[in-house]
């Protein structure tokens, strides 16, 4: 466990079953079991040991990740574990000012560091973040575009893609209720990613994708539409290789309906 010269074999489990390990012993309260420092070492080196879905390219997806305490269960593939593992592999492997980092869940959205004095501890310390809150998209892309024009972040190093992951419902948990634009006219009725793409567009920068993966789909609602908007629902192992791959809620239903399997029906 010690040496840097060995490896574990990894290869059947999934990142939110190393996070699982992480929390072992948790529940409602948060009340976790204590490891011992061997067992905060081996689960290190089942994190340093993953696959790399990636090939070895930066990730570009930055995770905007739901805390909240209706995301915890026992499972290992519980929402938080999900998310959790998700936002911290693909920081890990982003590049610039958003290297190890994720945004928060809330209606004032902050960039946050996955910080700790080893895995098991970064991972408890954002476990213990409750943001009982919706998310506020404008104010998500508006940090963002933020730190390019501050000099904070290069526009080089931004992420291709934004992804919400939560168990809320698309269509309330989305909405910005603060929205200015609610008078009749025809530049004022624009959706909030429309909106948010033409001031991006404005300045030069090139908006991220945006993709919600809701991980326990309560809901099958849809907020917004448009090329650079995906949605995905639920959490299986083949979903959570699709999302790291970049792949979208569309690409994943025709992977499925032009499969074998429904090669006979016409």
């Amino acid at each position: 466990i010690k040496s840097e010269k060995t490896t574990v074999n990894t290869k059947d489990l999934y990142p939110y079953d190393i996070v699982s390990k992480a929390v072992e012993g948790a529940g409602w309260g948060y009340n976790f079991k204590e490891l011992s420092q061997v067992d905060r070492m081996a689960i290190e080196k089942y994190w340093n040991n993953q696959k790399d879905y990636f090939n070895g390219k930066p990730c570009e997806m930055l995770a905007v990740i739901d805390t909240s305490g209706s995301m915890t269960d026992s499972c290992a593939d519980a929402p938080l574990n999900v998310a959790l593992s998700l936002g911290m592999y693909c920081a890990e492997r982003m590049n610039g000012a958003f290297k190890n980092h994720f945004i928060t869940f809330s209606r004032k959205p902050e960039l946050i560091e996955f910080e700790g004095i080893d895995f098991v501890d970064k991972v408890r310390r954002v476990y213990e973040r409750n943001q009982c809150e919706n998310t506020n998209l404008t104010a998500v892309f508006n940090l963002l575009k933020d730190m390019v024009l501050s000099g904070k972040a290069k526009a080089k190093d931004l992420p291709s893609k934004i992804i919400v992951i939560s168990d809320m419902s698309i269509d309330s948990g989305a909405n910005d209720w603060s929205d200015p634009f609610n008078s009749w006219s025809t530049e004022n009725t624009k959706t909030t990613m429309e909106r948010i793409r033409k001031e991006w567009s404005d300045i030069g920068l090139k908006m991220p994708a945006l993709t919600y993966w809701n991980v326990n789909a309560r809901e099958s609602n849809i907020l917004d539409s448009g090329p650079d908007v995906s949605f995905v629902s639920g959490c299986s192992p083949v979903l959570f290789e699709q999302v790291l791959r970049g792949v979208t809620g569309i690409e994943l239903m025709l992977d499925k309906l032009n499969s074998t399997r429904y090669e006979c029906i016409k």
